[in-house]
């Protein structure tokens, strides 16, 4: 590589003497053939270079400075330029360079040691790309660095010995790479640093080192997700200009010793999910700088120290999800500066202190999930500046008309508590409210006109109170409602025909009331609709035929009213989940295609249909034979609806909205968390409902939850071992949270956490709206898109599988690549998912372990599983080159017109043999003016599918194949 940029010098250096000899303008420094050099190198898909050429002067580049007493470079910064290629050693050759960035770019390889010719260099900032191989040691060479940065890579293997000698450092940054080992002891050399992060890096245990307390200058401490285990140490306390701790995501298991109340300067104290046990020690008051305290997601118990009144600075403290106890301490009262409590999921008892809130301007107020009784604090509000008010599942009563005032909140959850009287006027039309929370409580009367003025409204709900009077039409002015639960009340009157304008509605739930009238006609407004509940009301008139074309619709219940004529025909066009018209007074004869839903028609003796087994025939007889076999068959399906029904609810638990509810799983959750998580998992397990059930596999469910925050995440729902004895169910979570725990790219799916019981076992993923490659391409409305933004999809989904193969140590085979399991964010950038069949290969003398269970999907899987039932990464190629094949020609894998036995690799080389047939493989919704790029890739993804694995490439070569094939680039338009 070397040789191969000195002979590029040369070259150029070549040319620039002929340029001159022929009056074009003078290089302006020697550094000019090594700056063109670089741009040879590296790929540059934004222009950012494009002022960079051999007639400028180099102190002019973008992204270039010189020093002040000559034309030598100095500083270099690339960062954010999308360049992609890899590590440009001709870079070591600029020996007055002081500062270079290249972050957040797409270089690849490894760091070349031509580097470490740069002797002057202070500033190194590599983070945010690709880089790959072990940390070099021969970095340490570069011995006036004061600034490291490497992080955001994939580099493996341990921290070198060599970077002990870094006398000047004073940044170290390795965060969210793939460091083994264990934190060494030597980086207690580094006496100068000041800033230290080793944070997502899956270290194999170990401590945090005794060492660490000889860095006395350190004044910000990183080291969350690091795998650490113990006790933190004694030497802690002797870092005396320490302002920044964080250990969090660990697991240490040790007390909260007294000793980091020696930490005299510490602004965060960052601790959270570990398994820390004990108490917080008293000495905590001691740190009179502490602005933020973060202990959740622990073991501690005990109760909280008065002594944390002591905490003038103090803004934020979270101690939630630990075992903490007893009351919450009176001098919180008197800090001023708190503006975010959280103290959720523990089991304090007791009165809120009453004068909470009258010092202080809170924003976020968490006590949910204790034992609390008593009032509300009745300053709550003060200062206008209360965002989030959470006290559900507590004992607490009372009026909440303290709260008339809050026109701030944004999220307001009181449920399951014992709270009375109405509810503030002003705080049903609060204009920011996104979130309202109130059931299970006492509240009563009317829901007034205001409410129409909560434009903010996104979850409304009310059930299992004592409101009464009409549902105001005023309701039907909130354009962002998509959650409506008013069950189980006392509300009278018709349903508003202004409920039509609610496009955005996904649950109506308005079950146990006593509304009356018809259904509004033009309820098939409500196209985003999926859960529809009206039963146990006195509503009459006909089944409106739009709920027909509600597409999205899977739970529909009318049952137990008085509605009349027949049932409609269009029913019988939707997908349901859940179907019930029982008890009502319906008649004529139920389409056929509705017989597949059972239980659906129970006491409504005038409807007849054929195929039915809870109605009777249409063709019915009236002899006393078939009376008796008609009373057996009805009797027996009553008691298969009873049992059934309650099958069903126990195992279907849908949020908190219908009166016989039942939650899918009593606890205790074991939380493992991989990212620091601003929700909980009460939240996450009560989100779960047949209405948000987004895919159905082999293994489980996933559902898609909208949080409370706003943010949307996806929970893959499998039984856990006590629901199952089939033991691949266990392991194929183990082997999904093994792999996404400990991996990080931007092209692999996100793993939030893992929640799990005996019941269930809980996987929450990042959400991707767009669903996957086959959704947009094959699904009931597929999407054009075009050539460049297949292209884009192609290569991020290469570079996430290259990933796994070559930069995870040991390697990681996904097993069932597919179109569906490659999903797609909103800017519709890929991201490779479901590695619930893959497996870590281990490492042997003799090579690498393969394995030797069936796996994949129909379409994708490579020939050889046929004689040698092994997976290689070979076979993850194969899968990923028929992808590529259905990019190029938008058709599935497998399809009838293929012929018997042919599946989409069959069907291209089929028709390339035929004189037009190009023309047949080509997706025309891809546009074919970027012919040249779709035959690359067409070409790529054949050589992915060679029926010998030998002849196939690595996920590598693709990626370099695919770079190469830029539809910018090679368009022919």
């Amino acid at each position: 590589m070397a040789s191969s940029f000195g002979m590029l010098s040369i070259c150029l250096l070549g040319l620039l003497l002929v340029g001159t000899s022929n009056g074009i303008a003078e290089p302006s420094s020697p550094d000019l053939v090594y700056m063109m050099a670089l741009k040879q190198v590296l790929s540059d898909p934004y222009h950012h270079l494009q002022n960079w050429s051999n007639n400028s002067f180099p102190c002019t580049f973008n992204g270039i400075k010189c020093d002040n007493n000559s034309t030598h470079v100095a500083e270099i910064d690339l960062g954010n330029f999308g360049l992609v290629g890899p590590f440009p050693s001709v870079i070591g050759s600029l020996q007055n360079l002081t500062f270079l960035s290249l972050a957040n770019n797409s270089i690849t390889g490894e760091i070349p040691k031509d580097l470490t010719r740069c002797t002057n260099l202070k500033h190194l900032n590599l983070s945010q790309n690709y880089l790959t191989g072990p940390l070099p040691g021969y970095i340490s060479e570069l011995s006036s660095l004061e600034v490291l940065d490497l992080s955001g890579n994939n580099f493996s293997g341990t921290i070198p010995l060599e970077f002990a000698q870094f006398k000047n450092l004073q940044t170290l940054d390795l965060y969210y790479n793939l460091l083994g080992g264990t934190i060494p002891g030597f980086l207690g050399n580094l006496t100068n640093l000041v800033y230290l992060r080793l944070t997502n890096n899956p270290f194999d245990g170990g401590v945090i080192p005794l060492e660490i307390g000889k860095m006395v200058k350190l004044q910000q401490i990183w080291l969350s997700q690091c795998n650490l285990q113990g006790e933190i140490p004694g030497s802690i306390g002797g870092l005396a200009e320490l302002q920044q701790l964080d250990f969090s995501q660990n697991n240490l298991n040790g007390a909260w010793h007294g000793f980091i109340s020696n930490l005299v300067k510490l602004r965060s104290l960052q601790l959270y999910s570990n398994r820390l046990k004990g108490g917080i020690p008293t000495d905590i008051g001691k740190m009179s700088y502490l602005e933020l305290i973060d202990a959740s997601f622990n073991e501690l118990t005990g109760q909280i120290p008065q002594s944390v009144g002591n905490l003038s600075m103090l803004k934020s403290l979270h101690l939630m999800n630990n075992n903490l106890s007893g009351e919450i301490p009176a001098s919180l009262e008197g800090l001023t500066m708190l503006s975010d409590l959280s103290l959720f999921n523990n089991s304090f008892h007791g009165q809120i202190p009453q004068k909470l809130g009258s010092n202080t301007q809170f924003s976020i107020f968490d006590l949910s999930s204790n034992q609390l009784s008593g009032s509300l604090p009745s300053q709550l509000c003060n200062g206008g500046k209360l965002l989030f008010l959470n006290v559900f599942d507590n004992m607490l009563n009372g009026s909440i008309s303290t709260l008339r005032n809050c026109s701030s909140l944004e999220r307001l959850r009181l449920t399951n508590n014992q709270f009375s009287g109405e509810v503030p006027k002003d705080l049903w039309g609060s204009p920011g409210l996104s979130l309202l929370q109130l059931s299970s409580n006492k509240f009563e009367g009317n829901i007034p006109t205001d409410i129409g003025s909560a434009k903010s409204l996104r979850k409304l709900e009310i059930d299992d109170n004592y409101f009464s009077g009409k549902l105001p039409s005023e309701i039907g002015m909130i354009n962002s409602l998509s959650f409506l639960n008013a069950s189980n009340n006392k509300f009278s009157g018709s349903l508003p025909d202004e409920f039509d304008g609610l496009n955005q509605l996904e649950i109506l739930d308005l079950s146990g009331n006593s509304l009356s009238g018809a259904i509004f006609s033009n309820i098939g407004s409500l196209r985003r609709l999926t859960l529809l509940s009206l039963k146990q009301n006195d509503l009459s008139g006909e089944i409106p035929v739009q709920i027909g074309s509600l597409q999205s619709l899977i739970y529909l219940d009318l049952s137990n009213n008085y509605l009349s004529g027949q049932v409609p025909a269009s029913l019988a066009g939707l997908h349901l989940n859940f179907f019930n018209l029982s008890s009502n007074q319906l008649s004529g004869t139920v389409p056929s295609g509705l017989s597949k839903y059972k239980g659906t028609f129970l006491d409504d003796p005038q409807l007849c249909g054929e195929g039915f087994s809870d109605i009777k025939s249409c063709a019915y007889k009236k002899n006393h034979l078939k009376l008796w076999i008609l009373c057996v068959i009805l009797s027996c399906a009553a008691i298969v609806l009873v049992v059934g029904l309650g099958c069903f609810y126990k195992k279907y638990f849908y949020v908190s909205s219908v009166k016989d509810k039942e939650k899918i799983d009593t606890g205790p959750w074991n939380v493992v968390t991989f990212h620091k998580l601003l929700f909980h998992e009460q939240e996450i397990v009560e989100s779960l409902n047949e209405a948000s059930v987004i895919a159905t596999g082999g293994a489980g469910k996933v559902y898609r939850v909208n949080l409370e925050s706003g943010e949307t995440l996806a929970v893959k729902r499998l039984p856990g071992r006590k629901k199952t004895e089939d033991l691949r169910y266990d392991s194929g979570f183990k082997a999904e949270i093994e792999t996404l725990g400990v991996i990080r790219h931007k092209n692999i799916v996100k793993l939030w956490c893992c929640i799990s019981t005996e019941d269930s076992n809980l996987l929450v993923y990042e959400y991707m709206p767009n669903g996957s490659i086959g959704d947009i391409l094959h699904g009931p409305k597929p999407t054009s898109l075009d050539w460049p933004t297949r292209h884009m999809i192609a290569l991020d989904s290469a570079q996430g599988i290259s990933y796994l193969h070559h930069d995870c140590s040991p390697p990681i085979i996904h097993r069932d690549i597919k179109s569906n399991n490659i999903l797609l964010d909103k800017e519709l950038h890929a991201h490779v998912a479901d590695f619930g069949l893959a497996m870590i290969l281990e490492k042997y003398e003799n090579g690498s372990e393969l394995m030797s269970t069936v796996a994949g999907s129909y379409g994708y899987i490579a020939p050889e599983f046929s004689y040698s039932l092994k997976a290689t990464t070979k076979s993850d190629v194969y899968s990923f080159g028929v992808v590529l094949l259905e990019l190029v020609t938008g058709k599935r894998p497998i399809d009838t017109s293929y012929g018997e036995g042919a599946n989409i690799v069959k069907w291209v080389s089929r028709m390339l043999e035929k004189e037009n047939g190009l023309q047949e493989i080509l997706d025309l919704r891809s546009f074919n003016f970027y012919r040249e790029s779709i035959l690359s890739v067409l070409g790529i993804a054949l050589h992915c599918t060679n029926s010998l694995p030998a002849n196939r490439p690595t996920m590598r070569n693709v990626v370099e194949m695919l770079q190469d094939t830029n539809p910018h680039q090679k368009s022919n338009v």
